[in-house]
C-alpha cells in the first residue's frame, strides 16, 4: 500500500483522535473533573468539523436539471 499524503494525514489524525479519546477516559476514571469533559468535547467539535470538510470536498457539485421544451411537438398542424 503506497502512503499518500492524504492517507498518511487521515491516519494520524484517527490516532492522535483515539490517542486523546484514551487519555480523556482514563482522566474521567481518575479524577471526576471537568477537564475530560472540555477535552472530550473537543475532540467531538473538531473531528465533526474535520468530517463534514472531507465531506464537503468529497460531494460532486450537482447542476439543477435543466427544463426540457416541448412546445414544438405539440404544435404540430
Amino acid at each position: 500500500m503506497r502512503w499518500t499524503m492524504k492517507t498518511l494525514r487521515r491516519s494520524v489524525w484517527t490516532a492522535g483522535s483515539v490517542a486523546i479519546f484514551l487519555v480523556a477516559m482514563l482522566l474521567m476514571f481518575w479524577t471526576i473533573d471537568i477537564l475530560p469533559l472540555v477535552l472530550f468535547g473537543g475532540m467531538i467539535i473538531v473531528y465533526a468539523s474535520l468530517s463534514s470538510q472531507q465531506n464537503h470536498k468529497r460531494k460532486p457539485v450537482l447542476h439543477p436539471p435543466q427544463p426540457v421544451e416541448n412546445s414544438q411537438k405539440g404544435n404540430i398542424s
